[in-house]
């Protein structure tokens, strides 16, 4: 997959000097700097590229009441390429709209680009932080001999803070991808207000929040979960085809036996709904079975008994499932090796 960069425009927005800086022209691309372009691609590649997790996160527009108002200019672009400058002044006019008042002064960069194996277009619209006025005059074109391209274009990676993807790359239930890099200030307002979605949290997340919240789901509800039921829960959810939804959670727990007879999936789904950590849950299966890396998940007993204080056993979801037992509210770990098979160290 490679990213070409098609159109270009850019602004210059600073809330707190009230004050827009609209380019009078569309950049023309054959002249751009090369470290601009280089930069505006590896960005857009790399954005393509990064799992839903951490900064980086899958968003869906707002519709009806509230609808998105930048989502018209980028389709706009998606459209009519041509309205580039156009529609980029209007997205810039947004953003200066919903800043908050300590918002860092930036360049609002919108890009058109295409995938050149598929040949699909999308458009990218990142904020860059301007707090000096190197990035102003590379993007004007002016040269900077005294730096090298690779100082160049890691100014405009330090300087990155926001950043979204029309249409998502991969996931076509969800409508972009964004990526929000800054923590000092407000963040909500670039996705929530200024692009207008609502993003779904980072898959690793949902994944690490997935068993806590279902032995809360058991306390809250009187309903007794079967502990050593959970492991086979999550081998079965890794196994499923497509994305894990509350659906698909729902009819896992209930085929694995997690539950006693007092749990009810009306009681469950209301329960998700409420939820922070469960609503809209929606992870792939795959991610639910291994980590990033392609490395297996591993459950972890933590053992908070006052005497056995600090020991915390691990290993892969089936070895846990056959070690595992409970009875009258006891839990039995049970392992048994030959001594050759056991390595000790102290640490």
């Amino acid at each position: 997959m490679g990213i070409q960069l098609l159109r270009f425009a850019y602004h210059f927005v600073d809330k707190a000097s009230n004050y827009i800086g609209y380019s009078d022209k569309e950049q023309d691309i054959s002249s751009l700097n090369i470290a601009v372009i280089d930069f505006l691609e590896t960005l857009t590649t790399k954005l393509w590229d990064a799992e839903d997790s951490g900064n980086t996160v899958s968003g869906q527009f707002h519709h009806g009441a509230s609808p998105s108002k930048a989502r018209p200019f980028i389709h706009a672009i998606l459209e009519n390429p041509d309205s580039i400058l156009d529609n980029s002044k209007k997205l810039s006019d947004l953003l200066f709209q919903v800043s908050p008042a300590n918002a860092s002064r930036g360049i609002l960069a919108v890009i058109y680009c295409r995938n050149t194996f598929t040949d699909l277009k999308y458009v990218a619209v990142y904020k860059i932080k301007c707090e000096d006025e190197q990035v102003i005059k590379l993007l004007s074109g002016e040269g900077l001999p005294e730096i090298t391209v690779e100082e160049v274009t890691n100014i405009l990676f330090k300087e990155l803070q926001k950043g979204a993807l029309i249409p998502h790359p991969d996931k076509h239930h969800y409508d972009l991808k964004v990526t929000d890099l800054q923590s000092a200030e407000p963040r909500k307002y670039f996705s929530s207000t200024f692009l207008g979605c609502t993003t779904k949290k980072s898959d690793e997340l949902q994944v690490k929040k997935l068993v806590p919240e279902l032995v809360k789901f058991a306390a809250e509800n009187e309903v007794q979960v079967n502990t050593e039921r959970l492991p086979a829960v999550l081998a079965a959810l890794g196994r499923e085809e497509g994305n894990v939804t509350i659906p698909v959670i729902e009819k896992v727990v209930e085929v694995e036996k997690l539950f006693n007879d007092n749990y009810s999936r009306e009681l469950f789904t209301n329960y998700a709904e409420n939820s922070a950590h469960l609503k809209n849950f929606d992870v792939e299966s795959a991610k639910l079975a291994c980590k990033t890396n392609g490395d297996p998940r591993r459950m972890k007993y933590i053992l908070r008994d006052p005497e056995l204080a600090g020991v915390v056993i691990s290993g892969p979801i089936e070895a846990m499932q056959k070690i595992c037992a409970v009875e009258d509210g006891k839990v039995t770990i049970q392992i048994e090796i030959l001594e050759s098979d056991l390595k000790i160290k102290f640490e």
